[in-house]
């Protein structure tokens, strides 16, 4: 009897151990099926196809779509706003649609009526911040600024390095190019265009004085001999005689092949400024040098 019991308990022990086994095996499959690559997808959420397909909630449209508080900012802007240096300018700010670094900037001087400390006054008459402000000018890709100046000034002469540390201010800001800064303005803007450019030649690529006087003295010839200079007059205009400027645009023509007048025929001081719209001179797009 003693051999079959010992038979009976390597067989009883036999049948252990394979259930153990069983068991055993059973686990480390469930470990492994719980470690398998399916399920590794979350430490490669960058692989294509797994986050960025469309359906997965990130597709064009989810996002950024109008209306939603996340569209990007890809419009024109004009903005309010006000600098404190030795004296406080208040201007207004044109920022392009798409606006990046190294985009040029027009420097625009306003007329008499655009006097005083209320920014609404430089858009209330035709010109060209209203041209601006109103969408006439389309889009244009480049940054404007559009200073007042005080009623306690005369004209923008007497606030010249004031505008230059303007320009310098804004420069620090939006990072302009600035190989690439332009001046213009109308009557006493156009008059204050002349006045600066002479007295800063360094500072701007090119000028657009309209309906403005200069005098042909040597030293302001000399300071614009190599500056692209276009200058816009009425020929009716009786407030401020084209005299002055056809006289200085002959003269300079001498030592500049890129100076040149525009006398608009039968236009009175205040016709002069539609010259901004006029697509034939392209005026904006001379300012900027066809910057894109």
């Amino acid at each position: 009897m003693k051999p079959v019991c010992t038979k009976l308990f390597i067989i009883a022990s036999s049948m252990i151990i394979c259930v153990c086994c069983f068991y055993s095996c059973s686990d480390s499959e469930e470990q492994n099926s719980n470690n398998s690559p399916a399920d590794n997808h979350s430490n490669t959420v960058n692989e294509p196809g797994n986050v960025n397909e469309p359906g997965n909630g990130n597709e064009p449209g989810t996002g950024d779509e109008p209306g939603n508080g996340n569209e990007p900012e890809n419009h024109s802007v004009i903005t309010k706003n006000k600098f404190n240096g030795n004296i406080t300018i208040n201007y207004l700010l044109y920022q392009p649609q798409n606006a990046k670094e190294n985009m040029p900037l027009i420097v625009y001087l306003h007329g008499g009526s655009g006097k005083g400390n209320d920014l609404d006054l430089l858009t209330a008459d035709a010109g060209f911040p209203q041209y601006l402000s109103n969408g006439e000018l389309g889009e244009i890709p480049c940054y404007v600024v559009m200073p007042q100046l005080d009623k306690s000034y005369v004209g923008w002469n007497d606030i010249r390095e004031d505008l230059i540390a303007l320009i310098e201010d804004i420069n620090n800001e939006q990072h302009i190019d600035v190989t690439n800064i332009s001046l213009t303005g109308h009557s006493m803007g156009g008059t204050g265009v002349w006045n600066i450019a002479v007295t800063y030649p360094d500072k701007f690529a090119r000028i657009v004085p309209m309906s403005g006087s200069i005098k042909d003295t040597r030293a302001n010839i000399n300071a614009l001999s190599q500056m692209p200079v276009w200058t816009f007059v009425g020929s009716a205009d009786t407030i401020v005689s084209p005299d002055t400027s056809i006289t200085f645009i002959e003269k300079l023509q001498n030592l500049n092949s890129n100076a040149k007048i525009t006398i608009i025929e039968g236009a009175t001081h205040f016709d002069v400024p539609n010259a901004y719209l006029n697509s034939e001179y392209d005026i904006i797009n001379w300012l900027i040098l066809n910057a894109e």
